[in-house]
């Protein structure tokens, strides 16, 4: 404690006695509160710096001589303290982060009953780092809605990069989980929905429309190269959502029906033979990949069927999935043993591995996804006039609901659970969410029931 060192003047303040101030009051650095947006600069930038590395990839590619630098896992750690540096009320008032919580915890546990223990740990660390190294200083970070619009055009950006990255390398990323065709394929999937609503954005420019659509066509062209079926039915079904969301479904679909038919006659003329047989063989129940996924989805459920609670452990099918070859209806002495092999399917790797328990966390966070647009849909749909920010954050909301339907769709035929892109969307969702709750007049106390004389229609549809 420490005094005054001067006396208060005479006639405009009357102290009987010295007045005293910790002096650790202003000498200790304040904390970011969490009722006040996150103005930190340092932390903005290494946020967009992660999400550069996390994708192109550098120090995996085209400077590899900086790879013993370790630069992407110092990144991680400076995100990690970013978390900790920030309050964490949006934990407690945001059900999505309760539910990633839990979705890691029963990872965790899972390595005290795991046949692979380590494999089981190496999960329940991938997610921690997901979870607490992105998603949550994500939520802390992405703090106006400036910097939730900037995001998503730097998103872009990224992911327009990584696209060119595997249009010129045979449909390959630049390493890491990146680097299978499968899954890079899935992510320029996940990404394609941005290019298409953010051209949408009121007031944007002639040129950064442009960009955009020239954004849509090369992560096309990087995933008609990958090559990638379980990519194809994502984008499929990504195409269908985007017309249900559209002006005129009906009409759109037509459109979009014939160019589709007309850019497939034109392809098979100018495509390998092989490429062509490949891609063909998606409907085929006898073609060989087709027999090969559904024997390995037989084994999932033969698992789930025995571990239908906590399942046998994150990670942990590869090297169980053996134990149950003669037990499925599809087993013949014929039939190769798949010890070693992931399931190709987010479903069947969460049934048999996390149980029913993790299939209750992960569709209760599929369907928060959901609801979280359905509120933005009822607040704009309950006024009777939208502000550009309105409008905004309901592109973007209709945005994320078709990028995680594309994972959705794909993710059947791709061992991609684990794998950051899904949980980095979750941080997106909860991130603008919770910008839309701070700035948007109104949002969302206005629409916990939306108003019976609403005006319906109120809200444009994107075209």
């Amino acid at each position: 404690m420490v005094a005054l060192p001067f006396p208060a003047p005479h006639g405009l303040l009357h102290i009987r006695r010295p007045v005293r101030v910790r002096a650790s009051s202003f000498m200790r650095p304040q904390r970011q509160t969490d009722s006040a947006p996150n103005d930190s600069r340092w932390q903005w930038l290494l946020l967009l710096f992660w999400v550069f590395i996390e994708f192109v990839r550098p120090f995996d590619s085209f400077l590899k001589v900086l790879a013993p630098l370790r630069i992407a896992g110092l990144t991680s750690l400076a995100l990690l303290f970013v978390f900790l540096l920030n309050k964490k009320r949006y934990l407690a008032e945001e059900p999505l982060g309760k539910l990633l919580i839990a979705f890691w915890l029963l990872a965790s546990v899972s390595v005290l009953y795991a046949l692979n223990n380590r494999a089981a740990f190496n999960v329940a660390n991938g997610l921690f780092w997901h979870y607490f190294a992105f998603v949550f200083p994500l939520c802390a970070v992405l703090s106006s809605r400036e910097r939730v619009y900037k995001f998503f055009f730097f998103w872009v950006f990224v992911q327009t990069l990584l696209a060119c990255f595997v249009a010129t390398h045979h449909g390959t990323g630049p390493g890491g989980y990146l680097w299978d065709e499968n899954d890079v394929a899935l992510v320029l999937v996940m990404a394609i929905p941005y290019t298409i609503y953010l051209a949408q954005f009121p007031g944007i420019g002639k040129w950064a429309k442009l960009a955009l659509r020239g954004a849509l066509v090369v992560m096309l062209v990087g995933i008609g190269i990958g090559a990638s079926r379980g990519a194809v039915v994502g984008l499929g079904v990504l195409t269908m959502v985007c017309i249900l969301f559209s002006r005129r479904p009906l009409r759109n679909a037509v459109v979009v029906g014939s160019a589709v038919l007309i850019g497939l006659v034109a392809l098979v003329k100018v495509l390998p033979p092989a490429y062509v047989e490949d891609m063909s063989g998606i409907g085929d129940p006898n073609d060989p990949t087709a027999d090969e996924r559904l024997w390995l989805w037989s084994l999932g459920w033969v698992m789930y069927q025995d571990h239908p609670v906590f399942g046998v452990g994150a990670g942990n099918y590869p090297w169980t999935n053996h134990l149950y070859a003669t037990r499925s209806p599809l087993y013949t002495p014929r039939r190769k043993i798949m010890g070693g092999r992931p399931a190709h399917s987010i479903y069947f790797t969460l049934l048999p591995e996390l149980g029913t328990t993790g299939l209750l966390i992960f569709a209760a966070v599929v369907r928060i996804l959901y609801n979280r647009y359905s509120t933005i849909r009822d607040y704009c749909k309950s006024k009777k006039e939208l502000s550009d920010d309105d409008k905004k954050f309901q592109l973007l909301f209709i945005a994320m609901l078709t990028s995680c339907a594309g994972y959705l769709a794909a993710g059947a035929f791709i061992t991609v659970l684990y794998y950051p892109p899904f949980w980095y969307l979750v941080g997106f969702v909860a991130a603008t969410f919770r910008v839309a709750s701070r700035e948007l007049p109104g949002f969302p106390r206005a629409v916990s029931r939306a108003p019976q004389d609403r005006q319906q229609g109120a809200a444009p549809r994107p075209a």
